[in-house]
């Protein structure tokens, strides 16, 4: 979560971040199968280091995109037996506009935004992201 950056790592230690992951996994875990609580969550996570949760979900998504880009035919992969599928490149192109908007949102959230509806704007977009793309295996896999 520290992306390299020694004193904010141990920062991130001294506050009590260990539960964070777990708690962003549960929270996230259901989004692509059914509905889930929109006001709900962004009310708890604007209540809740809103720049940490930011930075999770980027890293979080950065790493499904990068899954996602290496497992789709949008890599060069010469042993395809077949044309490249729109569908997978398609869904990686949200989820690029996706990342987009947290690092945009990233930028905000120090000024006078309204956090909640920021998060609610991104989770939204995020649970659309998440069904079109059905959710695949890698989902379920934890971040290390």
């Amino acid at each position: 979560l520290a992306q390299g950056a020694p004193f904010l790592a141990l920062n991130y230690a001294s506050s009590g971040l260990e539960a964070l992951d777990a708690d962003m996994q549960e929270a996230l875990g259901p989004a692509g199968k059914v509905p889930f609580d929109v006001l709900g969550l962004a009310d708890a996570w604007r209540a809740d280091r809103p720049e940490v949760r930011l930075d999770w979900l980027e890293l979080w998504l950065t790493e499904l995109l990068r899954e996602a880009a290496w497992s789709s035919d949008g890599v060069n992969n010469n042993r395809r037996y077949r044309l490249p599928a729109d569908g997978d490149r398609t869904i990686i192109t949200r989820g690029y506009r996706l990342l987009d908007a947290l690092r945009e949102a990233r930028g905000r959230i120090g000024g006078s935004l309204n956090v909640q509806l920021l998060f609610e704007n991104l989770l939204v977009d995020l649970a659309e992201w998440m069904r079109s793309n059905s959710w695949r295996a890698h989902s379920n896999q934890s971040r290390t």
